[in-house]
């Protein structure tokens, strides 16, 4: 009888892994849709403003939000278009140039979408990570590389370098892909240590302690 169980724990404990692997990603995911709507309505906000304290010359020259938005669903249209082509690619890459941080975020994500055919451009998206002027979109950078997997060449190193980023919603960004990563983030475990010592912020100080004791827990096994 005990021998006739084992395979229902092996399938239950394989269900759990599944289960919890599933939501990790549906978190990033929810946060990711509450982070972008909070973005669109403070391009509303902010246009707002500015017609009220910018000469009127200045407001009339000023891109409306909506011709912003229009540009930044454009970009996700055509990375979830098929099938992926270069010219689609290319499109993305540029489209992480914009003078606008709401197409440059949105890029950033689509890149999820034109993988793994638009694996050689990767480097764009490692470049806006670390360089963008908009933590926001250093932020969607990050979780867009959570989103592509840990099957990137050298993607765990670009996030260990931006677990320095200034603002901590990229830092936490950048943890929350690390989750992602499972036992690929292994990489990272001497960075986690001194975060969960010594971070700035609270909450990235509390996440960066679970990550640690999740990865320490892979050290463990056999």
């Amino acid at each position: 009888m005990h021998g006739s169980l084992r395979p229902g724990k092996v399938s239950l404990e394989g269900s759990a892994l599944a289960c919890d692997a599933n939501c990790k990603y549906l978190r990033a995911e929810g946060m990711l849709l509450y982070s972008i709507f909070r973005h669109t309505l403070s391009i509303y906000a902010v246009t707002s403003i500015a017609a009220v304290s910018l000469p009127l010359q200045l407001v009339l020259a000023q891109e409306s939000p909506e011709a912003i938005i229009e540009r930044a669903n454009r970009v996700e249209t055509i990375a979830e278009s098929r099938p992926v082509t270069q010219d689609k690619i290319n499109f993305i890459v540029n489209a992480l140039q914009d003078e606008s941080p709401t197409v440059r975020f949105r890029a950033a994500l689509a890149f999820k979408s034109i993988m793994p055919t638009g694996k050689a451009a990767l480097p764009a998206l490692h470049q806006s990570l670390l360089q963008d002027e908009d933590y926001y979109v250093r932020y969607c950078a990050a979780i867009a590389l959570g989103l592509i997997g840990p099957q990137q060449d050298n993607a765990i190193d670009f996030l260990l370098l931006a677990l320095s980023d200034p603002h901590p919603r990229v830092r936490m960004g950048v943890l929350h892909s690390l989750e992602m990563y499972g036992k690929s983030a292994l990489p990272a475990v001497a960075r986690l240590r001194d975060m969960q010592a010594n971070d700035v912020d609270m909450d990235v100080k509390n996440f960066a302690h679970k990550l640690l004791q999740r990865l320490e827990g892979f050290l463990l096994l056999p």
